[in-house]
């Protein structure tokens, strides 16, 4: 049997067919059918699905169960796309963390001089940005060193970017925290932002979980240390100039809900795990509220064998 191969000279003539077609003859019909074939044939087989019980737990997919276990799932399968925010906040933790250089290369990446210029490069360990990323990350790099209480939170004594394999009862996990003082005196993680303004930066912090994060990391640190952090912080750098620089601490009230986020997915996440189905939001029927007319009630989640219960 000769397997089918696409060829754009054929496709385009079987497509001109199917589009002047006069009736249904059979030899419109058969150029129809060679047509999708063709098509089928050119299409990449699709992606098994990662099972995610063969994964360990990362806060990166875990705070996806804020929306469902079905975005959880779609966490776990990596569909990871970069960005010019991804790629400098890559570059200012290389820097920072990793002692890895940041270079631009002056001119096109093309040529001979280009290729020695990314083999040399790629060997020692360097991160490769074009020039407008090289001094927006550079800035903030000098401006996250130049910030007293940023880095002493972050380089005074402290170990960094250290991954750390753990376990949450059996459930495998991984965890990698930007920064903790190995005396257990405290866990920071460093983000960058578009804007460190303080009132701004914790709505944000708020929304985007960095206090839940703190909280999973607090725990593979605690073991690694002996002891539960005594105080934990977000360090934020501006990705844009002048690249201000801006400590929270988390006071108890806020590392308490952190934890119970973390709690609250990693028991949906187990439930999810152990029946093998990662549902959406809902699974019965959701009333179409009129404006003004919806209650709020608390949710009940049972954790460890005990009832919590959240606003």
């Amino acid at each position: 049997m000769t397997e089918l191969q696409p060829n754009d000279a054929d496709i385009d003539a079987l497509l001109g067919a199917a589009i002047a077609k006069v009736g249904e003859s059979p030899k419109v019909l058969a150029a129809e059918a060679l047509l999708q074939a063709q098509l089928a044939a050119a299409q990449p087989p699709p992606r098994e699905l990662v099972d995610p019980r063969t994964q360990r737990v990362r806060f990166t997919r875990l705070k996806a169960l804020a929306n469902s276990a079905a975005h959880y799932l779609l966490a776990v399968q990596d569909n990871f796309e970069e960005t010019l925010a991804t790629r400098i906040g890559s570059g200012v933790h290389a820097g920072l963390f990793l002692n890895r250089p940041v270079v631009t290369f002056p001119g096109r990446r093309q040529g001979k001089a280009w290729e020695r210029f990314e083999r040399r490069e790629l060997e020692r360990g360097a991160v490769i940005v074009n020039e407008a990323e090289y001094a927006t990350t550079s800035g903030m790099i000098n401006a996250v060193r130049r910030h007293r209480r940023a880095s002493e939170i972050l380089f005074d004594t402290t170990t960094t970017e250290l991954r750390i394999d753990w376990a949450r009862g059996e459930r495998a996990c991984r965890s990698t925290p930007d920064s903790f003082r190995s005396d257990g005196g405290w866990l920071s993680d460093l983000k960058t932002t578009r804007c460190a303004e303080p009132r701004w930066l914790a709505r944000e912090a708020l929304r985007r979980h960095y206090h839940a994060q703190l909280s999973f990391y607090g725990e593979p640190t605690a073991l690694k240390t002996g002891s539960t952090p005594g105080e934990e912080y977000i360090v934020a750098v501006e990705n844009v100039a002048p690249y201000c620089v801006t400590v929270l601490r988390l006071p108890d009230e806020t590392r308490e809900v952190g934890s119970k986020l973390c709690h609250v997915w990693f028991s949906a996440l187990l439930a999810a795990e152990h029946s093998n189905y990662y549902g959406g939001y809902v699974e019965g029927d959701v009333d179409l509220e009129l404006p003004g007319t919806e209650t709020h009630e608390p949710i009940s989640v049972e954790i460890d064998g005990q009832l919590m219960t959240i606003d």
